[in-house]
């Protein structure tokens, strides 16, 4: 393309990177997508050019309008770019990473929400004799019946 506009490709790439635009991204040819717009092409649905392929609607949605997908956005057929800000964790949600094995702060986790809600130190009390085999209300008054005596 550098070419076409009479521009010095690594002049070209310098330009895109400081627009933060990947240009490798752009040209790797996904072969889902090729056989996706082969298939649209060929008159199928979109639902059923989807099934064929097994991609996923997002994705095919966004090929059946022209939109490309690169790192962090998305280039429209229009030739509008619109870019998508990096998140801090490298771009899990906060609960995601979380779950993943990042860090909970155990005080919300030990906070008490409400008198009807169990505590951790209950619940893993409760959970304790659950696993001696016994059934939930079985487990829940034998543990009522020692805690009210305490």
């Amino acid at each position: 393309m550098a070419l076409e506009l009479g521009i010095h490709k690594p002049t070209a790439d310098a330009l895109a990177r400081k627009a933060s635009i990947s240009t490798g991204a752009a040209r790797r040819v996904n072969p889902r997508r090729e056989e996706f717009l082969l298939l649209r092409a060929a008159g199928l649905t979109l639902a059923q050019a989807r099934a064929q392929v097994g991609a996923d609607a997002r994705s095919t949605t966004d090929g059946d309008k022209g939109i490309t997908i690169v790192k962090r956005g998305r280039i429209y057929p229009d030739e509008r770019i619109v870019r998508y800000s990096e998140r801090d964790n490298g771009g899990m949600s906060e609960r995601q990473a979380r779950a993943i094995g990042g860090s909970v702060d155990l005080s919300i986790v030990e906070r008490i929400i409400g008198p009807r809600y169990f505590r951790v130190r209950e619940r893993e009390q409760l959970q304790d004799l659950r696993s001696t085999g016994l059934s939930l209300i079985t487990a829940w008054k034998q543990w009522w019946s020692h805690w009210g005596t305490t």
